[in-house]
């Protein structure tokens, strides 16, 4: 009984550190923001979940993509990737694998997907293909952002 309360609070834990990682993407202070990052990368660490990690680590790579810092993005989504492999998590990868094509690394997109189940590749690849055929017609993306 206390051992599936504690899951039931790491499980909260783990949950909270994501919308903590997403909400950081809105921020404006870069600053303020890298802080705050930087702190819930290291509370992301102590994960034990290796899916729940590989989610956070995946919000925490895409708020860095957004403040421009390539570098951290690619360090986090390496670690989100060994993760997500090792829980063989599908929904992980398919993100983790978006965020790479978002940060036009389609190799890194590429392997995501290789562990994909069918279900979730089918999806990201939709969405890394018309990443790479907005990168190629940037025409494309100004037409789907005006759909939106």
């Amino acid at each position: 009984m206390a051992e599936l309360a504690e899951q039931e609070l790491a499980n909260r834990e783990d949950s909270v550190l994501i919308s903590i990682a997403e909400e950081f993407r809105q921020l404006e202070n870069t600053s303020v923001t890298r802080q705050m990052l930087s702190e819930t990368l290291q509370a992301a660490q102590t994960i034990e979940g290796p899916s729940d990690q590989s989610l956070a680590l995946n919000e925490i790579a895409e708020a860095y993509r957004l403040l421009e810092d390539t570098k951290t993005a690619q360090q986090l989504l390496r670690q989100a990737l060994e993760a997500a492999e090792t829980a063989s998590s599908s929904n992980s990868l398919a993100s983790i694998a978006v965020t790479y094509a978002k940060l036009k690394d389609w190799g890194g997109a590429l392997r995501a997907l290789r562990r994909c189940q069918e279900e979730e590749k089918v999806s990201a690849l939709t969405e890394v293909l018309t990443l790479w055929a907005e990168k190629q017609n940037p025409v494309l993306r100004e037409l789907r952002e005006e759909e939106e």
